[in-house]
């Protein structure tokens, strides 16, 4: 709702406002005011009325259509900038894919690797015995 305000705004021209209102003022009192305009001066005021009219509004249809390009050059960047940002969230996605895959293959190749060796120590007749002196084993310990 702000942006369309703030695009209503630039639209809008407070020049052109005020010479419509003026054109409108000199035809009213060209019109109405017969006896205040001497007859050689309604003309013209009409035509100036209507001159300010036409102006006015042709300008304010200039600032409109100023206003409506650049919302689509704004609207242009904005879906430009989102279709950038939903390309990196596919690229990145992908890319994550591909690592959790990796990272899949990876995890169950070491639980695989872990179960073998473990059924090796189960199955291995040497597994209680002495591996270092007892010394040895007192100073690890304390370390």
């Amino acid at each position: 709702m702000l942006g369309f305000l703030t695009l209503a705004w630039d639209a809008f021209s407070p020049l052109s406002a005020f010479i419509g209102l003026s054109g409108i003022a000199i035809l009213v009192l060209a019109v109405l005011g017969v006896a205040l305009i001497p007859a050689f001066l309604r003309k013209p005021a009409i035509l100036l009325g209507c001159g300010m009219l036409a102006a006015a509004g042709l300008y304010q249809a200039g600032q409109a259509a100023g206003a409506h390009a650049v919302f689509v050059r704004q609207s242009e960047a904005a879906l430009s900038a989102e279709k950038h940002r939903a390309d990196l969230a596919e690229i990145i996605t992908g890319e994550l894919a591909v690592q959790a895959t990796a990272d899949l293959v990876a995890s169950q190749r070491d639980t695989a690797n872990l179960k073998e060796v473990l059924d090796a120590m189960s199955k291995d007749p040497d597994r209680n015995r002495v591996c270092s002196t007892r010394d040895d084993a007192r100073r690890l310990r304390n370390l």
